[in-house]
């Protein structure tokens, strides 16, 4: 098992530094991991990620899709009231990431729990 920290900082576009929040994770051998490059809620998470399992020897598959934002592998309607909030978040579900995302899943884990 390894732990990881993470750490955020999010200062302000002045330089000063803002609020901080530290989350201690502890991975098992392996991760999958998808994000969206427009993902304005994550912003480089996957590269933030990757370096990070990569320090702890985790097997993994951290892939960033460059162009698809949050929630693309979520397939599901969205209430009439929500959508415009969903299209200016950049909240939607594409299918070409979604599978290849569920795709990459599917690989890793069977080749990884056997």
């Amino acid at each position: 098992m390894t732990t990881l920290v993470l750490q955020r900082d999010t200062g302000s576009a002045d330089g000063e530094s803002g609020h901080s929040w530290w989350v201690s994770i502890k991975f098992e051998e392996i991760i999958v991991a998808s994000y969206g490059a427009k993902d304005v809620m994550l912003p480089r998470a996957a590269t933030k990620l990757e370096t990070l399992l990569a320090e702890g020897a985790v097997a993994r598959d951290v892939k960033e899709y460059p162009d698809v934002g949050h929630s693309f592998m979520n397939d599901f309607p969205t209430p009439s009231v929500f959508q415009f909030v969903e299209r200016i978040a950049g909240l939607a579900y594409s299918e070409p990431e979604a599978e290849d995302a569920w795709r990459r899943i599917l690989v890793f884990f069977g080749e990884h729990l056997r």
